[in-house]
């Protein structure tokens, strides 16, 4: 026998017994889905509004295997789900993501469909359990590998922007900025690591001759930025450590010959 036998739910009733306060109780599901209050209040409203919808047949769908809370509580969220997939679209992590684990499936989630920036992430609790700097270094990891995380979409009728505008789309945008600071920061710890700080400017000049891929970018803001070990970093990537251990090592090869050219040749075995 069924721990929660079918019954008839006065669905409406329910819903609307102030002493349930089950209004609340959905919208504070809504809050804590969204990270944004415009975002949450809208989606509130659309999935209530489809809660609604028929005089709440898909409620009407239980079939007791669950208790009617229970039921109410699902049935919100998938709605909520629903307007996240409408709002945002389908967004899967790729599969080296997901085999680094559910932490990293979230957090390419909140970063690359939601697209919420990794300053918002350092304020939720949901990664408390992450060691310092690892939080940050997984969204350096995911977002220089993962094409187009996090770009925003905005569709506008081609006739309403003017020439210009349109030509203007192509030019950095605030993100690029940030992200060419926080290589700057990695190529300070790299000239300091040298010990050829007065040169800075060679190595910034080095560095677009080495031309770094995107995860090479990110490895070495991991090595040189964040003073993570090889074999940190090589877990954080997912990625076989001797492999790493090679590239790094490719990309030390690369710098001296740069530098080399530029000029400064008395590294020794630094690089």
């Amino acid at each position: 026998m069924s721990e929660h036998p079918q019954a008839d739910v006065d669905w409406r009733s329910m819903l609307f017994d102030a002493a349930e306060g089950w209004l609340p109780r959905l919208h504070k599901l809504a809050r804590r889905r969204f990270w944004d209050d415009g975002l949450a209040e809208a989606a509130y409203s659309a999935a209530l509004e489809r809660l609604f919808e028929r005089d709440f047949a898909r409620l009407r769908a239980y079939q007791g295997r669950c208790s009617p809370s229970t039921f109410v509580q699902t049935v919100f969220r998938n709605l909520l789900e629903d307007y996240a997939v409408a709002h945002f679209g389908r967004c899967r992590p790729p599969v080296w993501v997901q085999q680094m684990g559910a932490s990293w499936s979230e957090i390419h989630k909140r970063l690359c469909c939601e697209h919420r920036a990794p300053e918002d992430l350092r304020h939720s609790p949901d990664w408390a359990h992450l060691p310092d700097g690892e939080l940050d270094a997984i969204c350096r990891s995911i977002r220089g590998r993962v094409l187009h995380c996090g770009s925003r979409v905005v569709f506008a009728d081609i006739d309403e922007v003017p020439e210009p505008q349109l030509a203007s789309d192509l030019e950095t945008t605030p993100a690029d900025h940030a992200a060419d600071e926080q290589l700057g920061d990695v190529l300070a710890a790299l000239a300091a690591h040298l010990g050829i700080d007065d040169d800075k400017a060679v190595v910034a000049g080095a560095t677009l001759d080495v031309r770094l891929d995107s995860i090479e970018v990110v490895l070495m803001r991991m090595l040189y930025g964040d003073s993570l070990s090889v074999s940190a970093a090589a877990r954080l990537l997912g990625e076989p450590e001797h492999q790493i251990r090679a590239l790094h090592a490719q990309i030390l090869a690369r710098f001296r010959r740069a530098l080399e050219s530029r000029g400064i040749d008395n590294l020794g075995t630094l690089l």
